[in-house]
């Protein structure tokens, strides 16, 4: 199996399409340990989480809102002989199915934005200053993206799925709100990266 920093050598990223930052590769890192044979890489911008997990053995399907992005993804993938469904979606939007695992690492903002906002918040670096910023400038906007993954996404949750998702811990205290906090587990928290964690909620 190829490692991480391997795999991230061999990602092309181009256009708005970020390269593979930090926040991905331990996001990576971390859900590449949890089990489920079928997988939705909501986001997924460059491709490279579900390429990973693909290259592991498993069924993968990504997605994105950007279709410039979904064709960067499908590059990579070819490339890499990665086996994976494509879709175009607004988060849950055009998904059908079914999966034991969910995973979301989201942009700042909202995934409903105008295509030149969108443009900007993919280029925007996610290091502790800009973190910082994006949460007071675009609080209700991630609000409203987060509600709508977690309540959505859990109708596409198999009997024993869960969705994995990367966010502040005053996001997951929202999320908790929602759903209970019983539903949610803290998997890794960072208080070097500004309070960001990431988290499983169990269907």
């Amino acid at each position: 199996m190829m490692e991480l920093l391997q795999l991230k050598d061999k990602i092309k990223c181009y256009g708005e399409v970020p390269r593979v930052g930090k926040d991905t590769l331990k996001f990576t890192e971390v859900v590449s340990k949890q089990k489920g044979k079928k997988v939705l890489d909501l986001g997924t911008g460059s491709g490279f989480i579900g390429i990973y997990l693909a290259l592991e053995g498993r069924e993968v399907t990504s997605s994105d809102i950007n279709p410039n992005a979904l064709e960067v993804a499908k590059e990579n993938a070819f490339n890499l002989n990665a086996e994976i469904k494509f879709i175009l979606s607004d988060l849950f939007n055009n998904i059908h199915d079914k999966f034991d695992l969910i995973l979301f690492n989201p942009p700042m903002g909202n995934t409903t934005g105008k295509r030149r906002f969108e443009f900007v918040k993919r280029l925007i670096p996610k290091t502790k200053l800009t973190l910082k910023l994006a949460t007071s400038l675009f609080t209700n906007a991630r609000k409203d993206l987060l509600k709508r993954f977690v309540i959505s996404g859990r109708y596409h949750l198999t009997e024993k799925g869960c969705m994995m998702i990367l966010l502040h811990q005053n996001e997951r205290e929202y999320l908790e709100s929602l759903t209970g906090k019983d539903k949610i587990e803290v998997i890794e928290h960072y208080d070097f990266y500004n309070n960001f964690e990431i988290i499983k909620v169990h269907r």
